[in-house]
């Protein structure tokens, strides 16, 4: 499968990954959406994981006082274990 990455650039992409999260965390996983929900809080830089044009993934990373933080780590449940995850650790790494 091929899987393009790509830090997000628009509201539109942003509202993308925010699809993703709620079907991951507040819907399969039943977090509450006050938690899940609270971007703008943070000033995250936020990655999209698309194939074939159909968003599966999304991640983030934010730096701190110390250190950068990886986080909010989604990929659709019928997209798991075909290494999408690590595509999106590793394409955080490079950046």
């Amino acid at each position: 499968m091929k899987i393009n990455l790509k830090i997000i650039n628009t509201k539109k992409e942003h509202e993308m990954c925010l699809d993703i999260r709620r079907q991951v965390f507040i819907i399969e996983q039943n977090i509450s959406k006050q938690i899940e929900m609270d971007d703008y809080l943070v000033n995250t830089t936020h990655i999209l994981a698309l194939s074939k044009e159909k968003v599966i993934g999304t991640a983030g990373y934010r730096r701190t006082d110390s250190e950068i933080k990886l986080e909010r780590f989604a990929v659709l449940k019928q997209f798991r274990n075909l290494g999408i995850g690590k595509a999106l650790v590793l394409f955080i790494l490079e950046k």
